[in-house]
């Protein structure tokens, strides 16, 4: 099964310690906040903590229960600790009761859009080793998830995102939940968003020979 892996190893960002505590441009009360996601980092360096972690347009579930059988077998096969699903295409309901006999996965699961047969709906399934730091899942809509999970070191808000490709207002209403709680994380937050963004990421690599760059806008998730 295709679906792309992320591995994300926390604490990756590289962030010098020595050069912050060799800065004297700033006062003290300024560099608190610098020190203090230095020291984090570093702390998760020393946890070693690693999780896999993916997502994949399933592009519907109803008509077909098996593909959640493939995803399930795909998601062991690969080590993958946390997975999301985008276009679902399912209600809260449904998802449950397709899930709830995958032994080794917990599923989370938004409702989907009733006016549509599909384009909406996202999940995320979490590998029975990581639920027990699983705290608060928020249902924000029918094409947002977000799982918060808490270790000792941090705590790690995910983000699943279907981004409707032809409805300016959701994707706009998405966008605005998105970075209301990028803007509101404690410093003790690392946050990883995925998902189907229906959008084209780089311009240069994606367009056709007879189209213009500059007749691109990039969401603004992607700046």
């Amino acid at each position: 099964m295709g679906a792309p892996v992320e591995s994300k190893k926390l604490g990756a960002e590289k962030i010098d310690a020595s050069k912050v505590a060799k800065s004297s441009t700033k006062n003290c009360s300024d560099q608190e906040p610098i020190y203090k996601e230095a020291s984090l980092i570093e702390s998760i360096r020393k946890s070693n903590l690693e999780l896999n972690i993916a997502c994949h347009n399933i592009n519907g579930m109803k008509s077909n229960k098996h593909k959640i059988e493939l995803v399930y077998e795909w998601a062991i096969d690969n080590k993958i600790d946390i997975l999301g699903l985008a276009e679902t295409n399912i209600s809260k309901k449904e998802g449950f009761f397709m899930s709830k006999d995958l032994s080794r996965y917990r599923g989370f699961w938004s409702d989907s859009d009733t006016a549509k047969k599909k384009g909406s709906g996202v999940g995320i399934l979490v590998e029975e080793r990581w639920e027990r730091h699983l705290g608060q899942v928020d249902r924000v809509s029918e094409y947002m998830i977000v799982a918060n999970f808490i270790f000792k070191q941090l705590e790690l808000m995910v983000i699943m995102v279907y981004m409707p490709p032809n409805n300016k207002e959701e994707r706009k209403k998405i966008q605005k939940a998105i970075l209301e709680r990028y803007i509101k994380r404690t410093f003790r937050t690392q946050t990883l968003i995925m998902g189907d963004l229906n959008c084209i990421v780089n311009p240069e690599l994606d367009r056709s020979s007879n189209m213009k760059c500059s007749s691109f806008k990039r969401d603004p998730i992607l700046k």
